[in-house]
């Protein structure tokens, strides 16, 4: 991120410093992950660009048993004891993979208020039972099978796909922001959104509604950050995380 061309408070350093309290404008989510200072939260209030805005798609927390963790001594900064954080990227993914139906690629999905069509899964079969819902490792209707076959391909061998998940009409829903996907998907007995591994080992397509040329909304991904070596990780994807 560039530094503020003109800070409003002063003496500052020049360039400003990327953590520094007055270019927070500038920060992304792995920035303020890294730089956030509890001290500072005056200053970022007062600051445009700065201010709580109860977006709470950025998520920051200490990695558990991080090795490099284990060797901080009371003489390191701050941001050397706070080095490793993890934030939430949103992404939505193709209805259909062997073959890959849609005319685009799975993505990154940087709004949060983008429309994509929702499909959902549950852990366990939900009651009432959902219109041409199937069960993930062992469908009963024809359809596109993973690559590997259905066998083994999901940890759970209860996990159900469906996309006829709305209250009214056909049951189709279209058009969602990802806060609607995952309402909907929670008012599912055992119901969430699916994570990226499920729909791209078919457990939701050929279920209806034609999302299967769809985009859908899937699991936001925890994306691991360690500003000491500047490496990024993209962990895997725990279904029944909050």
């Amino acid at each position: 991120m560039s530094p503020t061309t003109s800070p409003t408070m002063s003496p500052t350093e020049s360039p400003t410093p990327k953590c520094h309290v007055m270019n927070c404008m500038n920060w992304d989510c792995a920035d303020w992950c890294e730089c956030f200072d509890e001290a500072d939260e005056e200053t970022y209030a007062s600051q445009p660009g700065c201010q709580d805005d109860g977006d709470d798609s950025c998520v920051c927390f200490q990695e558990e048993g991080d090795e490099y963790m284990k060797q901080i001594t009371e003489h390191m900064t701050r941001h050397d004891k706070i080095h490793y954080r993890q934030y939430q990227k949103h992404k939505v993914v193709c209805g259909r993979h062997n073959p890959h139906q849609c005319t685009e690629n799975d993505r990154w999905e940087t709004d949060i208020n983008a429309l994509h069509e929702v499909r959902c899964c549950s852990d366990g079969k939900p009651s009432p039972a959902v219109p041409s819902m199937k069960h993930c490792a062992n469908p009963n209707s024809v359809g596109p099978k993973p690559i590997g076959g259905w066998k083994g391909v999901l940890a759970s061998d209860n996990i159900w796909g469906m996309s006829k998940v709305g209250s009214t009409g056909d049951k189709c829903i279209h058009a969602a922001t990802f806060a609607e996907a995952e309402a909907v998907c929670s008012l599912i007995d055992g119901g969430r959104l699916c994570t990226e591994n499920e729909l791209k080992n078919e457990c939701t397509s050929y279920t209806g509604c034609g999302h299967d040329l769809d985009l859908i909304w899937v699991k936001p991904q925890m994306i691991g950050v360690n500003t000491f070596t500047n490496t990024v990780t993209v962990h895997s994807q725990n279904p029944h995380a909050q």
